[in-house]
């Protein structure tokens, strides 16, 4: 929910507030490589 934007931090980046560098979280690389991929493998 908005009131818990600040406590609990969604999305693919992860924004530092006090410089505003930007990094991307683990889970965008997951959905990148979903994307990619066009879906899931059964290997894993």
């Amino acid at each position: 929910s908005w009131i818990n934007s600040f406590k609990r931090r969604y999305g693919f980046w992860r924004l530092n507030l006090q410089t505003g560098e930007r990094q991307i979280k683990r889970n965008a690389l997951w959905f990148a490589e979903l994307t990619t991929s066009n879906g899931f493998s059964s290997d894993k």
